[in-house]
């Protein structure tokens, strides 16, 4: 072995070292700086709650190392998770991710997709109001029974209200099964519904406009009736999120 090559070999040695050391400090500092964005995001959100909705709040911010994204002026991704939610007592829980959002709260988000859950928790906590339908979850469908009438006992599931339909009906209650979809526009939601307090098999659809109640731009794209449970995904392109921008609602044709 040549003296030279001796040598080399110590530098080459330390030359990994310093690689490696650089390394750990850049996806270290990543780390603790995404987590610290994350954080100061999370916090925005909170504070911005409207009175009457509380819950846990996850943030994650995803993508290209948080360096390269401070130089392109936007993060790739972030992906807010709420967790335990309660809107004047009705639990939810809901997904939003957003993509290239840029640090200018003036300029436009490339794309928005946000998808609410609610639970059997939350059919239990809408009948409970006053006024309101006995509602519960089908696959499929969403069955509700009107108040005011003689009843055998609220449904725990779609499928036990289904199954008492012609008992309810024969004691007075109006039970009836709606079967939700998305309009062509996406700014309702068309409900078919069957069973009435006079014919158990008259059908009738029903528009409801949804677009009133999100920003303009944003615009209905599923729900889902499972047992159990029910979804609504919305979605957006290049949606604005200042507060003008979100101070415009949506309109239906």
């Amino acid at each position: 072995m040549g003296e030279g090559e001796q040598r080399r070999r110590p530098i080459a040695a330390v030359l990994v070292a310093l690689v490696a050391l650089v390394l750990v400090v850049f996806i270290g500092g990543d780390i603790v700086t995404r987590a610290f964005v994350e954080a100061r995001i999370r916090t925005g959100i909170v504070a911005q709650l409207p009175d009457g909705l509380a819950g846990d709040v996850n943030v994650r911010v995803g993508g290209a190392p948080m360096l390269l994204q401070f130089v392109s002026g936007s993060f790739t991704q972030v992906t807010v998770v709420s967790k335990g939610m309660l809107v004047r007592g009705i639990p939810f829980q809901s997904t939003v991710v957003v993509s290239n959002v840029p640090f200018d709260p003036a300029k436009p988000i490339s794309r928005v997709t946000a998808t609410v859950s609610l639970s059997d928790e939350a059919a239990t906590a809408l009948s409970a109001l006053p006024g309101a339908v006995t509602v519960a979850f089908g696959d499929g469908t969403i069955v509700y029974r009107m108040p005011g009438q003689t009843t055998t006992g609220a449904p725990e599931s779609a499928a036990t209200a289904e199954t008492t339909t012609s008992a309810a009906t024969t004691s007075g209650a109006a039970t009836a099964s709606v079967t939700p979809a998305v309009s062509a526009d996406g700014t309702s939601v068309v409900l078919a519904t069957k069973g009435s307090p006079t014919d158990a098999d008259q059908a009738a659809s029903v528009s409801v406009c949804i677009a009133k109640f999100l920003p303009a731009g944003i615009h209905l794209t599923s729900i889902t009736p499972t047992v159990g449970s029910l979804s609504m995904t919305v979605e957006g392109d290049n949606v604005s999120f200042s507060r003008s921008a979100l101070a415009v609602a949506g309109t239906c044709p």
